[in-house]
């Protein structure tokens, strides 16, 4: 589905570094919902930068909720979806510094320094 990308998204890219300016940034691009996403085996997250932090923390240590879309990815396990994260030491902090409730939870996590 291709969407018109919000005011928001766009700054977002630019403060990323991901674009030199709005001017550089597309204004559209290809979307998948949450619900085609889930019916595929294996999702793959990617997610850096402190921006993402409190998201990639909420979305496996609290109970899913539309406030944190990526939350739902529990459900998914849960019904035999493979989730997996790769996160820079920014966004993984949080999820670092609780690992014995994840692990608690069954979620695992693997440390690669690249």
């Amino acid at each position: 589905m291709l969407i018109k990308l919000d005011k928001n998204t766009v700054t977002n890219a630019v403060i990323d570094g991901q674009f030199n300016s709005e001017n550089d940034c597309p204004r559209y691009a290809i979307s998948m919902g949450a619900e085609l996403v889930y019916k595929s085996k294996t999702v793959l997250l990617l997610a850096n930068g402190e921006r993402k932090t409190k998201s990639v923390t909420e979305s496996l240590l609290n109970e899913p909720t539309p406030d944190v879309p990526i939350s739902y990815g529990q459900i998914y396990s849960e019904k035999g979806g493979n989730l997996i994260y790769i996160l820079d030491k920014i966004a993984g902090r949080e999820l670092l510094a609780n690992k014995i409730k994840l692990e608690q939870k069954g979620i695992k996590i693997e440390i690669r320094n690249s």
